[in-house]
């Protein structure tokens, strides 16, 4: 999912509809909320320095208000955060 609140939501969508996680279905969030290890079963996520991306955007943004022509590419480090929410495929 594009964010772990969409990946939440989901899991509780197929839950409702009887889907057992993750032997029906494996999903994965993208953020590192701390909400993913406060459900059943925990989410697995890429979790993201939420300071990194912040300074970056910030330092992007003055960037800009300067005028300053920038064509950088950024390359913030993610991290697999291993949950109950993803069934190993042998």
């Amino acid at each position: 999912a594009v964010s772990d609140y969409y990946a939440i939501e989901l899991m509780r969508f197929f839950q409702r509809q009887g889907l057992v996680i993750p032997d029906d279905i494996s999903i994965v969030g993208f953020d590192g909320c701390r909400e993913t290890s406060e459900i059943t079963p925990k989410l697995t996520t890429i979790a993201q320095n939420n300071l990194l991306r912040a300074q970056a955007a910030i330092s992007l943004l003055l960037k800009m208000i300067d005028h300053s022509e920038t064509t950088e590419n950024l390359s913030i480090p993610v991290k697999l955060t291993i949950g109950q929410s993803v069934r190993r495929l042998n």
